[in-house]
């Protein structure tokens, strides 16, 4: 069986709280003035590993939006503070 042909299962257990964790810290890093870079990273690293677990499963879509908002949020933020130490 390829892979194009196989069936997907949904999350289940623990790993379905790692995408909406990954949302919600993501979303929260932009909200909060202080650890902003930490919070994003965090979230990234979230994302990343709800998105990774296996490859039978289903793409969580929260996870991939938690993965990238948070990753805007770091880059965002590095690049706020390029700006204000070179510039």
């Amino acid at each position: 069986m390829d892979m194009l042909s196989r069936r997907a299962v949904p999350r289940n257990g623990r790993r379905t709280w790692l995408g909406r964790v990954s949302l919600g810290l993501a979303l929260l890093s932009w909200v909060l003035p202080i650890g902003d870079i930490v919070v994003g990273a965090v979230a990234v690293g979230l994302g990343l590993v709800a998105l990774l677990r296996t490859v039978e499963e289903r793409i969580d879509w929260v996870a991939a939006a938690g993965a990238a908002v948070g990753f805007l949020q770091v880059l965002l933020s590095v690049m706020l503070i390029a700006a204000d130490v070179y510039g």
